[in-house]
């Protein structure tokens, strides 16, 4: 049996095993930087969009320039009118129209009290059909506790609901001194890892308020 305390004095030697890139810090802040951008239903659309245009685009000036050419006109001439029906059909107002959109949408959602930092964030909220949550004890007590205490002899189990100090331990298939012990220690690490602690007020047991 360890006996655990905390260091309050006294110095101390470390080594150093990695630096940089090389810590779980530098691990985190590489991942961090290779996430890649996540495509919307909106962006997905407006993607096929523009290649349909482009292709239609490519299709007609190379159809004008053809006909052209068919007409004895000046090999200029014909390039000139293609490239500038391609130019003119190209809907240069439709990325505002998008973001002017979208910003009516995140200027909507504040007003209920949602903010929004992407743009098009708004659009794939507003295509969300089902949301599935899971907080445990949100939905009932809210009071999230220990259900079970997992040790290297064995698992224990504790029962009780919400925050009364009452339950049992309860270790699976490991006699009962031996499930105590291994409770206490873990128990004593838990404690000396926070400073968390348990008030009564009217009867009801709570935690304290911050």
């Amino acid at each position: 049996m360890v006996d655990c305390a905390l260091v309050v004095a006294g110095t101390a030697k470390g080594l150093v095993t990695a630096t940089g890139a090389g810590t779980e810090h530098g691990h985190i802040s590489q991942l961090l930087s290779e996430t890649a951008e996540l495509e919307t239903p909106l962006t997905r659309r407006l993607g096929r969009l523009a290649r349909a245009i482009t292709l239609g685009i490519v299709m007609v000036a190379a159809s004008i320039f053809g006909v052209g050419l068919l007409r004895d006109n000046p090999l200029v001439d014909s390039a000139l009118a293609a490239i500038t029906l391609a130019v003119a059909s190209i809907p240069e107002g439709l990325p505002a129209v998008i973001t002017i959109a979208s910003a009516i949408g995140v200027r909507r959602m504040a007003r209920r009290q949602a903010i929004i930092r992407h743009l098009p964030a708004v659009e794939t909220l507003g295509s969300t059909t089902v949301i599935c949550t899971d907080k445990t004890g949100t939905l009932t007590r809210n009071e999230m506790t220990v259900a079970a205490l997992w040790t290297p002899a064995a698992t224990i189990e504790v029962t009780g609901t919400g925050y009364a100090p009452e339950g049992k331990l309860r270790g699976q298939g490991l006699p009962a001194p031996a499930a105590a012990v291994a409770a206490t220690e873990l128990l004593r690490a838990a404690v000396l890892c926070n400073d968390a602690a348990l008030e009564t007020d009217g009867g009801r047991s709570g935690p304290l308020p911050p």
